[in-house]
């Protein structure tokens, strides 16, 4: 019993130096781990940073210019907003109306006027206007409207002609581009003003 646990012992230090020393020297053929290629990017791939540095970029500008553009929206330059508000005036009228507008949506316009000592006041919107606009809301009614070529005539029977009145117009864009319109109040000079209609 003493030889065969003798030679049982000698067989197992044996094979335990032996399997001791072929892992110490897997262990120093392994490479650090320190010393691998931590970068995700394979090695076969090549980044050109200049077209990294173009991609950023245009980033970068394309949301402060889509952010300009919502602010531009919101102030009124493509519709309805304070930027959009127009006036125009002379001594005895003034004009209220939207610089900029749509196609498919509606604009307002004000006109304000002394009338002359006349008992019927005329104002005529020529210009571009007959062109491109379509006159939708009409207030204080007139007492006779009618067209002379390229002229919107409105013709109005004042009761009491030495006070202030007040003509609220609602219009819809027929198509889009730049317009001069005129309005003209009881023959004085004609009162000028350009708007702007996006598609």
């Amino acid at each position: 019993m003493n030889r065969k646990a003798a030679f049982t012992g000698l067989i197992r230090t044996v094979f335990f130096k032996a399997h001791w020393q072929r892992g110490w020297q897997l262990t120093e053929g392994m490479a650090p781990m320190n010393d691998r290629n931590d970068d995700n990017t394979p090695d076969h791939i090549n980044e050109n940073y200049t077209w990294i540095k173009v991609d950023n970029s245009l980033k970068k500008w394309g949301t402060l210019i889509l952010i300009l553009i919502v602010l531009s929206g919101v102030a009124g330059v493509f519709s309805k907003g304070y930027l959009s508000k127009g006036y125009a005036r002379d001594v005895s009228t003034r004009i209220e109306y939207e610089r900029f507008g749509r196609v498919i949506s509606n604009m307002d316009m004000k006109i304000i006027f002394a009338p002359s000592d006349q008992e019927i006041s005329r104002v005529t919107l020529g210009g571009d206007f007959m062109d491109n606009f379509e006159v939708l809301t009409l207030h204080p009614q007139p007492f006779r409207a009618y067209s002379d070529g390229k002229k919107l005539i409105l013709e109005y029977h004042l009761i009491k002609p030495i006070r202030e009145q007040t003509l609220w117009l609602g219009v819809q864009p027929r198509t889009a581009g730049a317009g001069r319109t005129l309005v003209t109040v009881d023959g004085n000079k004609p009162i000028s003003f350009f708007q702007l209609v996006y598609p």
